[in-house]
């Protein structure tokens, strides 16, 4: 995988929770979790804040999605891989989509 096409690279939220839980306790942050695992390549330091996406299909979400909400979500403070892996798993989830859309949009986010 070249630094080129990394981000549009597909990942499974099942993988990467695998992952999580095989690598817990783990301390030093979501978006190091991602690179530690593959998803994202060490060389990358910063990643741009992305649009909530709630079309993504957790089976094959774009690795440059993850690693710009990672960056964003370490940036709120420390926390498991789990957990983030959990929230995008609820975010992403089709029966919670128009509760989650309603909820940012409140906060001011934009979703696609």
């Amino acid at each position: 995988m070249t630094t080129m096409n990394w981000q549009e690279h597909s990942v499974s939220l099942r993988d990467l929770r695998i992952e999580a839980e095989n690598l817990e306790p783990w301390k030093w942050g979501v978006f190091a979790f991602l690179k530690n695992v593959g998803v994202v390549p060490w060389d990358v330091l910063t990643m741009p804040r992305a649009k909530v996406r709630l079309n993504i299909n957790p089976s094959q979400v774009p690795a440059g999605y993850l690693a710009s909400c990672a960056y964003e979500w370490d940036s709120w403070g420390e926390s498991q891989p789990t957990d983030f892996v959990n929230a995008l798993d609820a975010e992403l989830h089709p029966e919670r989509r128009d509760f989650i859309a309603a909820i940012l949009t409140s906060l001011g986010r934009t979703t696609e």
